[in-house]
């Protein structure tokens, strides 16, 4: 199942960091979960806003590995995509 999670990203930040710390977290390392892949990340420096793309079993996956990659996302909601 796909996740777009949506978080505050102050204009100056670096997506490329932000992108190294999600990718960072092992596959089930969040408390022996299931395996949550970050796939695509949007930023929109003129809002402050980033959008993230995973791959997950649930929303609270993707919020558990948003918390291991010092993340906090202020909304993860079900998605589709054409990839």
């Amino acid at each position: 199942m796909l996740y777009l999670a949506e978080f505050y990203l102050a204009a100056g930040a670096s997506l490329a960091e932000v992108v190294a710390r999600a990718r960072a977290v092992p596959p089930g390392a969040v408390a022996g979960g299931p395996e949550v892949r970050l796939i695509q990340a949007i930023f929109v420096p003129s809002d402050e806003t980033c959008f993230a793309l995973y791959s997950a079993q649930s929303a609270a996956a993707v919020c558990a590995a948003g918390r291991a990659a010092g993340l906090e996302f202020d909304r993860v909601t079900r998605a589709t995509a054409t990839l």
